[in-house]
């Protein structure tokens, strides 16, 4: 997990974009073969199926894993939304993201305004050096 030291108060507005910083204290690239998975997590109140938002991590642009669809089953007001991020894009120490709403439903933009409430970095790692595998000899607790 990283430090979070937003530059932007939380909740903001992402209308038009949303810019910034946070601190990364893992070495995501030096990780290898042990790095599992590093996904950005975006807390976003008032999401639409209509509104559309663009994420960058240090320039490059991210694809959400599980983006609102419609007719399907959206409650509430808040989505967390879930952006694959490829290692190559983490940095040690200070990273910047850039949140850009494309498209914008407009019936409701002026009332309820698409606001970032939270973001999180997930670095996840396997077992030291893959996964994790009973000695030779070792009889599990049942």
């Amino acid at each position: 997990m990283s430090s979070l030291e937003p530059t932007t108060p939380f909740p903001t507005a992402c209308s038009p974009h949303v810019r910034s910083r946070f601190d990364v204290a893992d070495d995501v690239r030096e990780a290898g073969s042990r790095l599992k998975a590093v996904c950005l997590h975006l807390h976003l109140t008032n999401l639409t199926v209509v509104d559309r938002l663009e994420v960058q991590l240090n320039g490059q642009v991210l694809d959400c894993t599980n983006p609102m669809q419609p007719a399907a089953y959206n409650p509430g007001l808040t989505a967390w939304q879930n952006y694959e991020v490829p290692s190559e894009a983490v940095r040690l120490g200070e990273n910047r993201i850039l949140l850009r709403l494309v498209e914008l439903n407009e019936r409701l933009a002026e009332e309820l305004p698409v606001e970032l409430a939270n973001l999180e970095l997930a670095v996840e790692y396997a077992y030291p050096n893959g996964p994790w595998e009973s000695p030779p000899g070792a009889v599990p607790r049942t």
